[in-house]
């Protein structure tokens, strides 16, 4: 860029020097899980200390070592790390989907309106996936049919949940 661009440019309302305090932003709020997780108010949706590993031929592989959050009612929340770093598997277990050689590991809790879901029966575990808490898996070309509306998609799979209860 020329050096008379660069100063067009900075002359610009929007684009001014500021002094570097003026330009940062403050931190977004950031609750502590560990601080509010067993709080006397019950959460929704409590995940505490949630340590999840697989076995491999080389031994074991830690995937989530003590994640801790909440989700209360009405509240979106957003699971955001680096790749690889567990966010898939940690949606997996508050689903119910790990699978051998994945292991939940003892001492894990994850609280759906107060019950822990780790001890739920296989029939729980279906009620629990279609009336409670659902799923989008990232691999869009798996997750969703691109041929058919989403409405009709997520229709299909309540009516194929209220089915499995009757």
């Amino acid at each position: 860029q020329s050096a008379a661009g660069a100063r067009a440019r900075s002359l610009h309302p929007r684009h001014r020097a500021l002094p570097e305090r003026a330009r940062r932003r403050a931190p977004a709020r950031v609750r502590s899980a560990s601080a509010e997780v067993g709080g006397d108010m019950a959460h929704l949706l409590e995940v505490r200390d949630l340590r999840v590993s697989f076995r491999t031929y080389a031994g074991e592989f830690q995937s989530v070592r003590g994640a801790s959050f909440f989700v209360d009612e009405g509240e979106t929340v957003a699971l955001v790390g680096e790749s690889g770093c567990g966010k898939s598997v940690t949606a997996r277990s508050v689903m119910g989907l790990i699978a051998p050689p994945g292991e939940i590991k003892s001492g894990s809790r994850i609280l759906f309106a107060g019950r822990d879901i780790l001890t739920q029966s296989p029939r729980e575990w279906e009620r629990y996936r279609g009336e409670d808490c659902a799923i989008i898996f990232q691999d869009a070309l798996t997750a969703l049919n691109p041929t058919l509306s989403v409405g009709a998609q997520i229709a299909e799979k309540i009516a194929a949940h209220r089915s499995a209860r009757s």
